[in-house]
């Protein structure tokens, strides 16, 4: 029994809204002369509740066609903005590499090197403290009489202590220009083409999310109609238990009988209605994702999209196979990376080669203050001294390093095994570009028969109301085919498109109008 009123609840639910909810693809019904209560109980609370979530799913929906959700996609989809982030990464790794070419220029120490110990701040103060003991003048050591220093004697030793405080400023300049580095334009080439394979994932990240949002929309489009044609199915099968009700001349067995089987029947419609709108907005709510809409919004469907035969595929199985093989970024990612692990293990090897480099040097000392105080001289506070120095030359650089070999060997069998990759996945393409455009050939002609087989069973159903002699279980039986009928013709229309962007991701060519606004999005996207 509480199914029963939950799905008569759904029922009231759906036939009470108004013509704006009508144009959302939703529409109402109402039937006079046939009230809830003639089916089953109170059931008004429920039928509120549904109202409520009802009326929330479908204020939350913004309508779209399938042009118009691509273009959104391209430009919103935190799946595409974050692999185009990774593009722009990659790019400025190679701009990086790239002005390894460019000379380097450095502030310096007046060594030329601040790690170089001892060096003099660039702007600073210099402290030296010196202790020690002088035992001659270098003079004639050996004569017979040791003869009296400036410092002392051998024998006899004198203190030699001194010290030095300096304001110092001592700027320097250091340039170096590498002209000869052949490990560096490998590693430039390996840069480039990591840049270039991310762009292919980029465009296969594109590729993914155009078919995933076009199986969705399609998929969003069938469950719609679906909707929509239990709704009329529904309608047609209450005008049918109301002609029952209206000429029931007795409470004999046989006519309580029939009014029971319809209204079994209609039991079992709202059941799938339920069904049918839990599914609408699961599948609703999945295409917003795709599409990247704030969260708490629903994609609906546009009302002017219709999902008949159209673009057909034009090309021979053939002429899909060559294009696939050809352009299909998964192939050119494989062997991309094995261009770019080829040149890093070429860069590898280069790196045993000398690197030959444009040197210069220069500096400037001003230094003032007790430059070299000692026991044996005034004490001067006002001693300055000044001057440059420079240097310019050729620098060689050579390294030895045995493991570097080895990486290169690594990086050779890297590059290798995606090239081996890349057959592995032509053998993949070749599988899924045939056995797709197999099911398209077979959903084309699914299509014709299903749609055949829905305006058949629609005639037999008007055929068998306008019977005299048709009874209840005529009624049913012609109801359960109409449905049936359109269940099997809504599923047709989503295989065959859905067959038909299989196909174009497969090909690797871009459905009419993406590529443009592709390109737009990546506008959008460089200037972020």
């Amino acid at each position: 029994m509480k199914k029963t009123f939950l799905a008569l609840a759904l029922t009231a639910s759906t036939f009470a809204i108004n013509s704006a909810v009508r144009s959302q693809g939703l529409e109402s019904v109402s039937i006079k002369g046939v009230t809830s209560a003639a089916i089953a109980d109170n059931f008004e609370s429920t039928v509120s509740e549904l109202q409520q979530i009802k009326s929330d799913a479908l204020s939350r929906s913004e309508e779209f066609t399938l042009d118009e959700a691509l273009k959104y996609a391209l430009a919103n989809n935190p799946t595409i903005n974050a692999a185009y982030k990774s593009v722009q990464s990659k790019q400025w790794t190679a701009i990086s590499d790239k002005r390894l070419w460019w000379p380097t220029i450095m502030g310096a120490g007046p060594y030329g090197d601040l790690t170089t110990i001892p060096t003099y701040p660039s702007l600073g103060q210099r402290f030296t403290s010196k202790t020690g003991k002088t035992r001659g003048s270098g003079m004639n050591m050996l004569a017979s009489t040791p003869q009296l220093g400036p410092y002392g004697t051998v024998n006899n030793p004198i203190d030699s202590n001194s010290f030095a405080v300096v304001d110092s400023f001592n700027p320097a300049l250091i340039a170096r220009w590498t002209f000869f580095d052949l490990a560096r334009g490998e590693t430039i080439n390996a840069s480039t083409e990591a840049a270039k394979a991310e762009e292919l994932l980029f465009n296969m990240t594109v590729r993914n999310t155009v078919l995933d949002l076009n199986m969705k929309y399609y998929q969003l489009f069938a469950k719609q109609n679906l909707l929509q044609s239990l709704e009329k199915e529904y309608k047609a099968n209450l005008q049918q238990l109301n002609d029952l009700i209206a000429t029931q001349n007795n409470n004999s067995l046989e006519a309580s009988s029939a009014i029971t089987r319809t209204k079994t029947t209609l039991y079992l419609q709202l059941d799938e209605l339920i069904t049918a709108y839990v599914d609408y907005i699961k599948a609703s709510a999945a295409a917003a994702k795709a599409m990247g809409l704030p969260i708490g919004k629903l994609m609906k469907p546009s009302d002017s999209f219709s999902m008949q035969p159209m673009n057909a595929w034009s090309m021979t199985l053939q002429e899909t196979l060559e294009h696939a093989l050809g352009h299909r970024e998964e192939i050119k990612l494989a062997k991309t990376i094995a261009k770019s692990q080829n040149h890093l293990a070429t860069s590898l090897l280069y790196s045993y080669l000398p690197k030959i480099s444009i040197f210069g040097y220069g500096s400037y000392s001003n230094e003032t203050g007790i430059l070299d105080f000692s026991m044996a001289t005034e004490k001067d506070f006002g001693a300055y001294r000044e001057g440059w120095e420079g240097n310019i030359g050729l620098m060689f650089s050579w390294m030895f390093d045995g493991s570097l070999a080895a990486k290169s060997t690594s990086l050779k069998y890297a590059a290798k095994q995606q090239m081996q990759k890349a057959k592995e996945t032509e053998n993949l393409v070749a599988e899924q570009v045939s056995t797709t455009y197999a099911e398209y050939i077979a959903a084309k002609l699914s299509l014709a028969n299903a749609k055949m087989a829905y305006e058949s069973a629609l005639q037999t159903r008007e055929s068998t109301q306008q019977l005299r002699s048709a009874n209840s279980t005529d009624y049913s039986n012609a109801a359960q085919s109409v449905g049936n009928a359109a269940k099997n013709y809504a599923g047709a229309i989503f295989k065959y498109n859905a067959s038909l962007s299989m196909l174009y991701r497969f090909s690797s060519i871009w459905p009419s109008s993406i590529s443009e606004e592709l390109n737009n999005a990546v506008k959008i996207l460089k200037e972020e």
